[in-house]
């Protein structure tokens, strides 16, 4: 049964799971959160959304298209599976697995899955705005669960879990894939999906993982804290910010957290039928993920030859941040930036992480940005740094503006 988006409840409302066993494995949240109109977003109803998403312009990714669009990497999506049936998604999807052992990787009667490949390949169809980040990757869909939609004692459905969501990441690094998305966390520390993380790493995936939504979380997880995989060491961990870029308190915050991106109001694809606006009540740490797992494909595609490791530091190093050298619980090292990551120069003396290998710098020149370019509608680039500046109080919009006109004035 198909999650539907009534009035009132709308796509992926259902998405706190209710502990359903898989021979008693344990359970993993799917960090999606809000709704979209009862109205607008209804099973079997084709619908198309005619602006393109908003993080386009948030994250200015038309510019980092000038670079890259993802073309050459295989983004496996570990998920709920993916509906190929979708008009964005049919030229984009691989076959992929199904570790549930019923049905394709192709069929997602959940949403999840198919919402989240949206934001990272959706091809353009005639008609809708919507793009994904990295409009060029493929997507290999892994499907670990059915629904997180609450089932009677005697249906078979799958809820998410962490033995398959780790037979899932090692699947897809068998596979090839360069970026491994899980829009999923638990606050089980897993042996099984610590390990698969590692071996992920090492055969050259970089994993891209949820820090956590309070309202998809049992009652006894709403609090900070640590949520896995997000929270291993190799992995990039992504929690929601709002649309002005403010920490959001719907995500759960904690060592996890690397970088975060806006995820409000969210155009994708919507199963077999076209696409939706998600996530209209209130940011979801999942569709974070989903942005910055795409930006992840055009950092990999940029660079082929750096490796997980190296995409990491770029995505972190380049994060939109007050204080070059903090990272923070909250925000981790800042808000993604596509353009950033992808042309920043690796060096030592970069403030911020410490590059693979490297001592973090105790002193030196920041992050380097580059102006917008004329091509990029100013008042959104404002918009961007100014009213996320204005969520971390007057202090963080002094440093923000100071560093920025420095850097403008070198340029």
């Amino acid at each position: 049964m198909r999650l539907r988006a009534v009035c009132g409840a709308g796509l992926l409302t259902g998405a706190l799971l209710w502990g359903l066993p898989v021979a008693d494995a344990p359970t993993a949240h799917a960090d999606t959160t809000g709704t979209a109109s009862g109205d607008e977003c209804m099973v079997g109803a084709e619908r198309w959304v005619a602006d393109r998403p908003l993080a386009y312009a948030q994250l200015g990714i038309d510019r980092a298209h000038q670079i890259s669009t993802g073309e050459g990497v295989l983004v496996a999506v570990v998920d709920s599976g993916v509906d190929s049936g979708n008009a964005h998604l049919g030229d984009a999807t691989r076959a992929g697995e199904n570790i549930t052992g019923s049905g394709s990787a192709t069929d997602d009667t959940d949403g999840h899955g198919t919402a989240i490949a949206g934001q990272i390949a959706a091809r353009a169809v005639e008609g809708s705005g919507v793009l994904g980040i990295a409009p060029d990757a493929e997507i290999l869909p892994v499907k670990v669960y059915d629904t997180t939609e609450p089932r009677g004692n005697d249906d078979d459905a799958v809820a998410p879990n962490l033995p398959m969501i780790a037979e899932g990441i090692d699947w897809a690094a068998d596979r090839g894939a360069q970026v491994i998305v899980v829009a999923l966390s638990s606050t089980e520390n897993n042996p099984a999906v610590e390990a698969a993380v590692q071996r992920a790493t090492q055969q050259g995936s970089l994993v891209v993982a949820s820090s956590g939504n309070r309202a998809t979380a049992a009652e006894n997880e709403q609090g900070d804290g640590l949520r896995y995989p997000a929270g291993y060491q190799q992995a990039l961990g992504v929690a929601a910010a709002t649309d002005d870029g403010a920490s959001s308190d719907q995500a759960i915050h904690g060592t996890q957290v690397d970088l975060v991106s806006p995820a409000q109001n969210v155009a994708t694809t919507y199963f077999g039928d076209g696409d939706c606006v998600m996530s209209q009540d209130a940011p979801s740490t999942s569709f974070a993920t989903g942005y910055v797992a795409g930006v992840a494909a055009l950092v990999a595609a940029a660079h082929p030859d750096e490796g997980p490791e190296m995409w990491k530091w770029r995505l972190e190093a380049t994060g939109l941040r007050a204080n070059p050298s903090q990272r923070t619980d909250q925000l981790g090292w800042g808000i993604v930036s596509a353009y950033d990551a992808l042309t920043v120069t690796p060096s030592t003396e970069l403030l911020g992480p410490a590059l693979p290998g490297q001592a973090p710098a105790e002193s030196g020149a920041q992050v380097g940005r580059v102006p917008p370019s004329p091509e990029e509608d100013p008042l959104a680039v404002r918009a961007q740094f100014g009213l996320w500046a204005t969520g971390l109080g007057v202090f963080g919009v002094s440093v923000l503006w100071l560093v920025r006109r420095r850097i403008d004035a070198g340029s």
